[in-house]
């Protein structure tokens, strides 16, 4: 898997010195972070598709990730909450005009994203062991991991950071009720 990861991204890492330093700005986190809650917002549907509507829907997801992408650094300038007008780190652009303002193109982040989207899916659509559900919450922690910022960057804390909290909350949440209950079932003495 590691290989075809490699390949997907090797164009876009192998052209221009410039786009490395765009590329640093939360696009592997976007991209991760898009495609976990794309599978979120599928994830059932997808389990119970045939193998050969599977590849269609890769490449659908593929696309959907791409344009969550799009879409989160077309409106992200990547300012932190408690960075303030003033400060010398306040971005007055979105993190997509300054890719542009590079050359790395829409097209080559468009490609870049559905390649990476589509050798992740692929893999557990064949059977590396992992269910749509475990590749998300994978896919969260991959986010967080290779995101600088979490807290200033919406799409990862949004569909990443607070996903997996609240699952640890309600997580423990039911273990203490499950452990309570028995006392409401014993009768009144």
């Amino acid at each position: 898997m590691a290989d075809q990861v490699d390949r997907a991204c090797t164009t876009v890492l192998t052209t221009g010195s410039d786009r490395h330093l765009r590329l640093a700005d939360h696009f592997w986190c976007d991209v991760l972070a898009a495609l976990a809650h794309t599978l979120t917002e599928i994830v059932d549907a997808v389990d119970q598709l045939p193998a050969e509507v599977a590849e269609l829907t890769v490449r659908s997801v593929a696309t959907m990730t791409w344009e969550q992408v799009r879409d989160s650094r077309n409106v992200s300038f990547g300012n932190a909450p408690v960075v303030r007008e003033r400060s010398r780190t306040f971005h007055r652009t979105t993190r997509l005009e300054r890719d542009t303002a590079t050359d790395l193109t829409e097209e080559v982040l468009r490609q870049t994203t559905e390649a990476l989207a589509m050798v992740l899916l692929q893999a557990a659509i064949e059977g590396v062991h992992v269910t749509f559900d475990d590749l998300v919450v994978k896919l969260r922690v991959l986010a967080l991991l290779f995101c600088p910022d979490p807290y200033s960057h919406a799409a990862v804390w949004n569909h990443c950071a607070v996903p997996l909290i609240n699952a640890a909350v309600v997580g423990q949440v039911r273990a203490r009720l499950d452990r309570l209950l028995p006392l409401f079932r014993t009768p009144w003495p």
